[in-house]
């Protein structure tokens, strides 16, 4: 096929992954390395010309993408891609793959939005450089070099709030710390904010006469330096989303239990009063699971859950607290300065607790503090930070049965709309996890491959086995016991062998119990910019004899 064919294959054990089949040049030692994708993102229907950035021996390339309502061809020149995005593709964030009989680059994000998309033109520095748009889009763009910033001109009429949301070292891992500033037509700056959500920038504002208004960005530098200008360059990519309609910051609960459709209150700008369900993905490869609500712009962290997950009520603001049981997992916003979330609970002697508040980690602006007491108001034990992290977690055993009471406040007792928190409240069960160190692995068709899978077993005492799934062609491997005891309780080795005519592809390891019921899958964690991932799909490259 020449470079600007593809031909869409679904892999036929991943139902929700497509493989884009493209001509191969001749091998060498490296396998595609993506550092950006540029735009990092589109909306459905729509076409991107996209360029990816990094080290491409061999081009064209293969591309995987988690979701087959994207199409991908290569460009002629190298680094060009041609992304189509179905008028079906589901908003959130999709992963594409570059690779090659060498190995695969590591997963790359492809935002898809409701709202359509605008690539960012230069000069647009100055104000009066400004380029015009119509509301709502999203700009994506980049701060070229130093000294960049970026203008875009909009027109608000009398009491309309606009949005302006920048999407660049989260999720996009973009070295940029950016900034948002709104600007009236005598520059003067109306709103400004950065940092809202790790060290990328949210404000809204709310005109108050008609007329053309700026919003305009610039970055400096994630990790600190000397310099004193703005700064700039290949991978300072961002996605600007600016709207006057619906834009949904969080939604009450953050957690959904696992397979139950759940209607969930948006909290943001504009947003609709009444619920909207979400419901979880089926195949689901990619934690955290970013979701965008239907018709509404922003993307909000949901956590899947085998517990009830309950919003925080009017009750927890009382003396008394919130009724409820543990294990379960709670949602809310300490809205107010002061504002103190009650939850009361029963308890067994005994009785182990875990209890974890997220909140800064999910982007959001409360520094939690936790206090758990006894119905009678004595102290049982109290968290603030963990260790670098400003989301704490206690652990705790009940010293009697009786009633207790969990308080969840801001530590310097703030509050306001992005005060949200989810709050999990378990009781630790014997639990088993799987971890591998690279997502990419390389198997030399005719020979073997080792691949260690480390253990975690927390309190989890049975035998399990470690298998390998949804193998592609001619790949075979033998599954591993894992006993309670011993060095391969801890870790274990799959080895891996490859027919003359094995295909490469994606691949999932599992540990599965005496009745072949899956427990848990092995993640490969990513870390993009201020965003960790997890991902569950592993890429076996074969490389065919030469």
């Amino acid at each position: 096929m020449g470079a600007a064919q593809h031909a869409g294959i679904l892999l036929p054990a991943i139902k929700f992954s497509a493989l884009v089949l493209l001509a191969n040049s001749a091998l060498t030692a490296a396998p595609p390395d993506v550092t950006s994708l540029y735009p990092a993102g589109g909306a459905p229907g729509e076409q991107a010309a996209v360029t990816a950035t990094g080290t491409f021996a061999n081009w064209p390339v293969q591309v995987w993408t988690s979701d087959n309502r994207l199409q991908v061809e290569c460009e002629k020149e190298k680094g060009k891609l041609k992304i189509r995005i179905a008028d079906d593709a589901i908003a959130g964030i999709a992963w594409l793959r570059l690779v090659d009989d060498e190995g695969a680059s590591t997963p790359r994000p492809f935002v898809i939005a409701h709202l359509p998309s605008l690539l960012e033109k230069e000069p647009n520095d100055k104000l009066t450089q400004a380029q015009q748009a119509a509301l709502p889009f999203v700009a994506h763009g980049r701060y070229d070099k130093s000294g960049d910033s970026d203008a875009y001109a909009v027109q608000l009429t009398a009491g309309q709030t606009v949005v302006a949301s920048l999407q660049s070292h989260l999720i996009l891992g973009s070295p940029a710390d950016g900034t948002l500033q709104i600007c009236n037509e005598a520059g003067l700056v109306l709103a400004m904010n950065q940092d809202a959500g790790g060290l990328d920038a949210l404000l809204s504002y709310t005109a108050k006469s008609d007329g053309t208004y700026f919003i305009r960005t610039f970055a400096l530098p994630a990790t600190p330096n000397s310099g004193i200008n703005f700064a700039g360059g290949e991978l300072f990519i961002y996605r600007l989303t600016i709207t006057t309609g619906p834009f949904a910051d969080a939604a009450l609960p953050l957690a959904i239990p696992r397979g139950e459709p759940t209607p969930l209150k948006l909290v943001g700008w504009n947003v609709s009063a009444e619920p909207v369900v979400a419901t979880e993905p089926e195949h689901l490869q990619t934690e955290p699971w970013y979701w965008s609500p239907p018709g509404t712009a922003g993307l909000i962290p949901l956590k899947r859950v085998s517990m009830p997950s309950i919003v925080a009520s009017a009750q927890s603001l009382t003396a008394e607290g919130q009724a409820i049981e543990a294990p379960c997992c709670v949602s809310g916003v300490i809205a107010q300065k002061r504002e103190v979330h009650r939850f009361k609970f029963s308890g067994k002697k005994g009785t182990k607790l875990t209890i974890a508040a997220e909140s800064q980690s999910l982007s959001f602006d409360l520094d939690p503090f936790l206090k758990l007491s006894t119905a009678s108001g004595q102290p049982v034990i109290e968290a603030d930070d963990a260790g670098k992290l400003r989301d704490p977690t206690l652990n705790a055993t009940l010293a009697a049965d009786g009633d207790y009471v969990l308080e969840v406040r801001d530590l310097h007792r703030s509050g306001g709309p992005r005060h949200v928190y989810r709050l999990t409240i378990d009781v630790p069960q014997p639990k088993l996890t799987l971890s591998v160190t690279a997502g990419n692995q390389l198997l030399e068709a005719g020979k073997t491959l080792e691949i260690p899978v480390s253990i975690n077993r927390q309190g989890f005492t049975s035998e399990v086995s470690i298998a390998a799934v949804d193998l592609p062609m001619g790949v075979t491997v033998e599954a591993v016991t894992s006993p309670a005891k011993g060095e391969t309780a801890k870790q274990v080795k799959l080895i891996f062998t490859a027919a003359a005519d094995a295909q490469a592809g994606p691949i999932r390891i599992v540990a599965r119990d005496a009745e072949d019921k899956e427990l848990a899958t092995a993640l490969v964690t990513q870390t993009l910019g201020g965003s960790t991932f997890q991902h569950s799909s592993i890429w076996l490259a074969i490389k065919k004899p030469k």
